[in-house]
């Protein structure tokens, strides 16, 4: 047997031995390792290229949320100042806008400190209104620029709750008279454009009441005609201790004069001051009539 045999052997040999050795195990040093798994280290490698990449993504989110925040406290001020600004420029515009009606207030002033100043003790009561209704165009002009329109409702108009308020109702004997306008106290003023007014117009209603019957026979009682034909008006003061009862309206100056057939001498409903009351008849107003 040559040499060359005998290597040839030896090789064999080993090839058998390592066939019937475990799976796993390394020739020569005795250790077994796990069959189709990684080394240790290569799972350690594995897991800190993991937590590395884990870290990154965190440090870059943290980087976008404060960004955000900077840029979310830039907005925020922005719109602060942007408000003030606005503000500001409301101001303006408003007394810009309200200028010619200060103007116009202050001057107005000054006319009534000097009229009231020339006031003698011998001007008579037309002269005097005449100096007060010199100022009304004035006044008007300044509401005007307000936007705020004056409106006079007709006599004879029906009565509108919306943009009348009546301050006194006056008993007629015609029945097409009925919640109509007699007179006009006060004006109305309204915005333009607006549905409802701002004060509504002061007025005068009719109430249709039937004349009583005349007695059967027998003269009038004189004291009875008194009172139905002269209207008693008194002056006394709501919260005066001598107030016997409800004050009557004191008769206002009118716009509008009545109509012909209200002439005649009519003796006003009783009210407690200047609240409309509903149209209807009560055993209260009969009272107040009679006392």
């Amino acid at each position: 047997m040559t040499a060359d045999d005998s290597s040839d052997l030896n090789v064999a040999d080993q090839g058998s031995e390592s066939a019937g050795r475990p799976e796993g195990v390394l020739a020569g040093n005795g250790t077994v390792a796990p069959s189709g798994t990684a080394a240790p280290d290569e799972h350690q490698d594995a897991l800190t290229d993991r937590l590395r990449d884990l870290t990154s993504e965190v440090a870059r989110l943290t980087g976008v949320v404060e960004r955000f925040h900077d840029r979310a406290e830039h907005l925020e001020r922005m719109n602060r100042s942007m408000h003030e600004e606005i503000e500001t420029l409301r101001r303006g515009e408003a007394q810009e806008l309200l200028k010619p009606v200060i103007n116009q207030l202050a001057d107005l002033v000054i006319r009534l400190r000097l009229q009231s100043s020339q006031l003698v003790a011998s001007m008579s009561a037309d002269e005097a209104g005449k100096m007060l209704e010199a100022y009304l165009p004035v006044v008007l002009d300044i509401l005007g620029q307000l936007g705020v329109e004056s409106y006079t409702p007709e006599v004879g108009d029906t009565f509108d709750r919306i943009t009348q308020r009546a301050v006194r109702r006056i008993d007629s004997p015609h029945p097409e008279q009925d919640r109509t306008v007699l007179r006009v106290q006060a004006p109305g003023f309204i915005l333009a454009g607006a549905d409802r007014p701002l004060r509504p117009a002061e007025v005068h209603v009719a109430r249709f009441v039937e004349k009583a019957a005349a007695p059967a026979s027998g003269p009038p009682d004189p004291q009875a005609v008194q009172e139905r034909t002269s209207p008693v008006q008194d002056r006394t003061p709501m919260n005066s201790p001598t107030a016997a009862g409800p004050r009557r309206a004191v008769e206002p100056w009118a716009f509008e004069t009545p109509p012909e057939a209200l002439r005649e001498p009519v003796l006003p409903v009783p009210f407690p001051g200047d609240i409309a009351q509903p149209f209807s008849p009560s055993p209260n107003d009969q009272q107040g009539d009679r006392a």
